[in-house]
């Protein structure tokens, strides 16, 4: 299986017999974590301007997609509070006088999300995954049912990967691709969720 994004160059992920998904799951946070980083690195730098008094359109634009970005990948690798807290920084990007000491607030926590090993104390495909079968309704036998999340880019126009899957199955003990399924493909409204 490939996985990336637009702009990245994708990294071939690839499971054995004992290879556990978690652990597919940790590389593929390895690779993109600095991306994660720099997007924080954004929303601190508009936190800053925020503070000096002045927000310029082309930071917050860029903020509120590294928000929209964050709040869209963190909760992928288990870290629920950072979609919260990314999500938070969005809507307040979005208001006409965003408080800067709020957004300074939210960015701490984003930084410390960001800073933490993914599925480390919490996680959250264990119960998915658990081979004694107390699964969380995502999974049925040996198959683990995935939404990709496939949607409209930040302008809520584009639609970066028309022919990438939205739902696919992975064999929960192997990690690997068992099928995929585009639909809607060109005709998503905004995104699969």
């Amino acid at each position: 299986m490939t996985v990336g994004e637009p702009g990245v160059a994708p990294v071939a992920v690839r499971a054995d017999a004992g290879t556990r998904p978690t652990d597919l799951l940790a590389a593929l946070w390895e690779r993109h974590h600095g991306t994660n980083a720099e997007r924080v690195a954004v929303l601190e730098s508009a936190a800053l301007a925020l503070l000096d008094g002045a927000l310029p359109h082309e930071l917050r634009d860029d903020a509120l997609l590294a928000a929209h970005k964050l709040a869209g990948s963190l909760g992928t690798f288990g870290f629920d509070e950072g979609t919260r807290i990314a999500r938070s920084a969005e809507e307040l990007l979005n208001e006409t006088n965003p408080d800067p000491r709020e957004l300074s607030e939210l960015v701490v926590g984003l930084i410390d999300v960001v800073g933490a090993e993914p599925v480390a104390a919490t996680d959250p495909l264990e119960p998915a995954l658990d081979p004694a079968g107390d699964a969380d309704g995502s999974c049925a036998g040996d198959v683990l049912f995935v939404n990709t999340s496939n949607g409209l880019d930040e302008s809520h126009i584009n639609l970066p990967a028309p022919t990438a899957p939205s739902f696919m199955a992975m064999d929960k003990h192997k990690g690997t691709v068992v099928w995929t399924d585009n639909s809607p493909g060109t005709n998503i409204l905004h995104g699969q969720w």
